[in-house]
């Protein structure tokens, strides 16, 4: 903190690729998320993501938060 305080603090890089896994909670999710180019299913709940750097990485985080609002929105529809 003293460092960040002092202004003499620098970002976090981090070089080359980094690997996503993200656990959904539910397997619809997985479903979904598995049509994404790149998206790899590894079980029921689970999908990786080899991102080239951390800035793609955030992105697809975002994307599949935005994947995950979408099955919601439609089980909704459906429940009537």
């Amino acid at each position: 903190m003293k460092k960040l305080k002092e202004g003499s603090a620098k970002p976090l890089k981090i070089k080359g690729t980094v690997t996503i896994e993200v656990v959904m909670r539910q397997t619809e999710y997985a479903d979904a998320a598995e049509v994404v180019p790149g998206i790899e299913r590894i079980d029921a709940y689970i999908v990786r993501y080899p991102a080239r750097d951390t800035i793609e990485a955030y992105k697809v985080i975002e994307a599949l938060a935005y994947v995950v609002l979408g099955v919601e929105n439609i089980k909704a529809r459906l429940s009537g």
